[in-house]
């Protein structure tokens, strides 16, 4: 279902990551590509026009609060469990502490509480990355 020019682009990320760091990140970047191509996010058949697409004109709100999906693509080390975390008054955080040690987790000081209490969690509380 890939266009021929995905499958050249993938193709050719897909050589150069293999000749600098080897065939497990080949195949990463490759899975990657594939799943942000035009034809992975659409049940259509994508179809290449080469032309520019047009500024869509604001869309006039309808009075409700606005909602948003954000995706973050962050390519390398982002780790989830230092980004979100059990916080202290949840019973896995002493699991959570003792095997993510000293410098792989999440400290209760650099932490912003999030409140899950109305959610389905194992945790009233959670933890989030005060940077992010």
């Amino acid at each position: 279902r890939l266009s021929q020019n995905s499958r050249d682009y993938i193709k050719q990320q897909y050589d150069l990551t293999f000749q600098n760091e080897g065939a497990s990140s080949a195949l990463k970047v490759a899975q990657q590509l594939m799943i942000m191509s035009p034809e992975f996010q659409s049940t259509n058949l994508a179809r290449l026009t080469g032309e520019e697409r047009g500024v869509t004109a604001a869309m006039p709100s309808n009075g409700s609060p606005y909602k948003a999906i954000v995706y973050a693509y962050l390519f390398g080390g982002m780790d989830s469990f230092y980004m979100l975390s059990p916080y202290k008054t949840c019973s896995v955080y002493s699991e959570y502490e003792e095997i993510r040690t000293t410098t792989a987790k999440l400290d209760v000081g650099d932490m912003i509480q999030i409140n899950a209490t109305s959610s389905n969690q194992d945790c009233d509380f959670y933890g989030l990355h005060q940077n992010l």
